[in-house]
């Protein structure tokens, strides 16, 4: 193929921007299913003689999954690897073992402070980046990318391409929801300040008669944990729960239909305020 993407996962907004007329395929990333077709292993078996004989920084990096992947991209033959899962470790490494491709990482959500703990593994040859902000922090970081291009959210820009301007505001308030349930268990304070700010909503909205959305987080697949869990918390009835749904960018329009959001951190509110809407971020912890 032409155009090879690097995990299933953002391949959809990938295959927008690119278009039809390309020849794109996936290589599946996430799959714990490894390739041995024999084109693939004789690819393998130079790259592991490759591994033993080289003293490169990077192929000292070489795990047999990374080894695997690199076998079948040798195969393909790309002329672009490109990817929406731009902080993926194994990625970023590939990016410096094949050099017959371009390597392109798509930034796909905001970076903080949190760059510094997996610095080392950031590599990448070429990174898409939302702006000079992180640009900035990963040079503050130390990462080691070879060329960096201002393009904004693509996610964003897709949803500006095909969006109509003006539309009318049905809410009065929305906030994001950054519910998943393997993140509010593994991150007890982003858990706790998000119902802390989801109480101060409800109240404010009872106290001025204003009308509440939530752009939920999860998907398909375990929108309804999220229901049930927000069902539990919710003490007014006036409130709109907008399914996320990536295929109808559902969470910008929600967004852009109310009068100010309200988020902690996260992307859609960066987005959000680059689109011109008021934004309001509550970081009501100490962190």
């Amino acid at each position: 193929v032409d155009i090879l993407i690097y995990d299933r996962v953002g391949s959809e907004f990938l295959r927008r921007a690119i278009g039809k007329h390309r020849k794109v395929g996936v290589l599946e990333a996430r799959k714990k299913v490894f390739n041995f077709h024999p084109v693939v292993l004789r690819h393998l078996l130079s790259i592991v003689v490759a591994r033993l004989t080289t003293r490169d920084r990077y192929w000292e990096k070489l795990s047999l999954r990374v080894a695997v992947e690199l076998a079948i991209i040798r195969v393909i033959k790309p002329k672009v690897v490109i990817s929406h899962s731009d902080n993926s470790v194994r990625f970023n490494l590939l990016s410096r073992l094949y050099s017959d491709a371009k390597f392109i990482g798509v930034q796909n959500a905001f970076r903080s402070d949190e760059i510094k703990d997996v610095s080392r593994h950031l590599c990448l040859t070429n990174l898409i980046c939302f702006g000079e902000d992180t640009k900035r922090r990963y040079e503050e970081a130390n990462c080691g990318i070879g060329n960096y291009v201002i393009g904004g959210s693509l996610k964003d820009g897709l949803y500006r391409a095909g969006q109509l301007r003006n539309s009318p505001k049905i809410y009065d308030i929305c906030w994001i929801s950054q519910y998943k349930p393997a993140r509010f268990e593994n991150n007890p304070i982003l858990r706790e300040m998000s119902l802390k700010l989801l109480e101060y909503l409800q109240q404010f909205c009872v106290d001025n008669g204003k009308s509440l959305a939530i752009a939920c987080a999860c998907k398909e697949w375990s929108f309804p944990y999220e229901y049930k869990y927000l069902l539990s918390r919710i003490n007014i009835s006036d409130v709109y729960y907008v399914p996320h749904d990536d295929n109808n960018f559902s969470s910008y329009r929600a967004i852009d239909r109310t009068e100010l959001t309200v988020t902690t951190n996260s992307t859609l509110g960066y987005e959000s305020l680059g689109r011109g809407n008021k934004v309001l971020f509550c970081n009501l912890s100490k962190d």
